[in-house]
């Protein structure tokens, strides 16, 4: 009879024994797979959400930024150029500015290296007396479009020639349609503005550039040149924007309302934080949580081991005190050492590999259940790991063979008449 169909006549006989050392294996093994795939899928679920929670973070940022787009165009013009002879003092408490040619708003529109300005409106200001009081004449050009941005909405007023609007104190002793005299010419109020809080809107006069120039006789004139800055992420928003402006338009220089622009970058800045701080805080809490579960798996999982390995061990002791007689036989019949051998390690190569693959599914079963009904690990995202499985596959056999080895060794060089004598 060959040594195998000896270990299966012998599994069947002591079938109580073996599916003990069986269970041992399982339970092993099934702990070894378990506790690595666990961890491999916690963390795998970790990063593919943080991965989904940074997509929608730029998904809202953007949307965030369109939207500011729109409140900071509502807002107005954050940029004032004007010549590089200006004086900024005087230009803010007077308005008084030096003159520029009414091309360069084209030049800066038709310009490829101006790409940090949008929304280009030609301006001409100057503050004047009507009706014994002061008063400051806008003329308002329409936007000229640029070569480096998409058709946007237009921002400025728009101005109908002979029309004007007025400023909410400019207008109070008026109402829309009534005609006024401005400078010696006549003309239509289209509009009167609601109350803004500012000197520049309340008491101003609004109306065509072309008017503007004609009744200051400034023609082919203007004083400024409003714009909005563009949103872009970088800390020297302002120098940038200056040398920009510096290589295509030398005969400027820029003003940005601080105010306007710096609470967009704040909303933008406090908006990225925010969600850099909560995908932060969900990868420790993650990392806790996975390191965790490696540390107790590390702990638990090499003592499952050494613990199938002695119950093993154990039990082949005991299969070998109850074969003393069969061990005889075989020897008296002349079966040699290797083949004592052969018997006792082939039972247990058997028992481990049989133990090592239903513990590795039984394993990742288990991992499965644990990732998606405590952890919350999508199915979709459970890892199988194919080095663990392989290990436990053919690790298991190993350990089985090795808690064996002693007990075998020690059956098969028993004294076959010895042990027939004491039978």
């Amino acid at each position: 009879m060959s040594i195998w169909n000896l270990i299966i006549a012998e599994i069947h006989h002591r079938a109580f024994s073996f599916g003990l050392s069986l269970f041992a294996v399982v339970t092993a093994a099934a702990l070894f797979v378990a506790g690595p795939s666990l961890v491999e899928s916690y963390r795998g679920d970790t990063e593919a959400r943080l991965a989904e929670m940074e997509k929608e973070a730029d998904a809202e940022i953007a949307k965030v930024e369109k939207e500011t787009i729109a409140i900071m165009r509502d807002l107005g013009f954050n940029l004032r150029i004007f010549h590089k002879n200006t004086d900024p003092g005087r230009m803010l408490a007077n308005f008084q500015a030096f003159d520029m040619p009414e091309e360069y708003v084209t030049r800066l529109a038709n310009s490829k290296e101006l790409t940090k300005v949008a929304h280009l409106v030609a301006t001409l200001r100057q503050m004047i007396e009507w009706n014994g009081e002061p008063r400051v004449l806008v003329g308002y050009a329409e936007e000229s479009a640029q070569s480096t941005s998409p058709e946007k909405r237009p921002m400025g007023y728009k101005i109908k020639t002979g029309t004007v609007f007025l400023g909410h104190l400019a207008g109070k002793a008026h109402k829309v349609g009534d005609s006024i005299e401005v400078l010696g010419k006549k003309f239509q109020v289209a509009q009167i503005l609601d109350e803004h809080g500012t000197r520049e809107e309340d008491i101003a006069i609004l109306m065509s550039l072309a008017d503007a120039q004609q009744v200051l006789e400034k023609p082919g004139r203007i004083t400024e040149i409003v714009a909005l800055g563009c949103r872009c992420k970088t800390v020297k928003r302002v120098e940038e924007i200056r040398d920009q402006l510096a290589a295509v338009l030398p005969e400027a220089q820029v003003v940005e309302l601080k105010g306007p622009a710096d609470a967009r970058d704040t909303q933008r800045k406090l908006l990225a934080s925010y969600h850099q701080t909560a995908m932060a805080d969900f990868r420790l809490e993650r990392e806790r949580i996975a390191g965790l579960i490696g540390r107790l798996v590390l702990a638990v999982t090499p003592l499952t081991i050494l613990a199938c390995g002695i119950f093993v061990g154990v039990m082949a002791w005991n299969n070998v005190r109850e074969r003393q007689t069969e061990i005889g036989l075989l020897r008296a019949i002349g079966k040699d050492t290797g083949y004592v051998l052969g018997l006792f390690l082939g039972r247990a190569g058997l028992i481990g590999l049989i133990g090592g693959i239903l513990g590795c599914l039984l394993g990742l079963a288990l991992a499965r259940q644990l990732a998606a009904g405590v952890l919350e690990v999508p199915v979709d995202k459970f890892a199988m790991g194919g080095l663990m499985i392989n290990a436990g596959i053919f690790g298991a056999p190993l350990v089985a063979i090795l808690a064996s080895w002693l007990p075998a060794v020690v059956a098969a060089q028993q004294d076959p008449s010895a042990v027939l004598v004491e039978t």
